[in-house]
């Protein structure tokens, strides 16, 4: 469970993310959307505990410590090394560090979990090839790839797609979709499309303040009440119709 209690985050003269309260504790894939500046990256960074609140407070129950808690940039942070050393060496470390973990899981060596999760990305042929030269695209897939060997128990992923092609974007999408059935995940995304296909709950964000945490269905099929809502819904319906 993931508790924000009136989070704020200033840099410099600037208020990047005001006063948001909320509690996330639904199972799936939660989406965060909103403009280019609305906060989306920064909350997310909030979240995996890279930045703190300058004031309110930000809590996960349990708390999580990586790897339990794994975050994905959405320009991938990968070691100039092959694809295959940036997925094992990690699980090397982990294993080093917290053996009976990786035991309760089952996993025999960092090497097997490796391959399986080469498999699971469909990477296994590029697995010999220097990370730092793959495509965007294939560079995503690797930092995906890693993250599942890793098995957090949630999972931050920062714009997964963005200026990939259609393809790509439908393996990535794919994956997300596969890493719900072991963890929670948290992801950000401009592309509204990509939220009603993949979101299980939205987090609406505008100029760094929380407009909506609603599920799927409401967010997207909005009944009018006569009321506030109906400020929210045209808001959101502005979005939606020039996301």
């Amino acid at each position: 469970m993931i508790t924000l209690d009136a989070a704020s985050l200033i840099m410099g003269s600037r208020t990047c993310i005001e006063q948001v309260s909320m509690t996330i504790e639904r199972p799936g894939i939660t989406v965060i959307i909103g403009a280019n500046g609305s906060g989306k990256t920064l909350l997310l960074r909030l979240i995996a505990g890279l930045l703190l609140p300058t004031s309110g407070q930000l809590k996960i129950t349990p708390p999580l410590d990586y790897p339990q808690l794994t975050y994905v940039p959405s320009t991938p942070v990968l070691l100039d090394r092959s694809v295959w050393e940036n997925i094992v060496l990690p699980l090397r470390i982990q294993m080093k560090n917290n053996p009976s973990r990786c035991a309760e899981r089952k996993r025999s060596t960092p090497e097997s979990r490796t391959q399986e999760a080469l498999q699971w990305g469909n990477i296994e042929s590029i697995a010999q090839q220097a990370a730092h030269s793959l495509s965007s695209g294939q560079q995503q897939l690797v930092a995906l790839a890693r993250a599942w060997a890793l098995s957090p128990q949630l999972l931050l992923i920062d714009e997964p797609c963005a200026n990939l092609d259609p393809n790509r974007q439908q393996h990535i999408e794919s994956l997300i979709c596969d890493m719900q059935s072991q963890c929670k995940v948290i992801m950000s995304t401009h592309n509204i499309r990509q939220a009603e296909r993949l979101a299980d709950d939205v987090v609406f964000l505008e100029e760094g303040q929380l407009l909506a945490y609603l599920s799927k269905k409401q967010f997207f099929n909005r009944e009018s009440d006569g009321g506030l809502f109906d400020a929210l819904s045209q808001k959101i319906d502005t979005f939606i119709r020039y996301a």
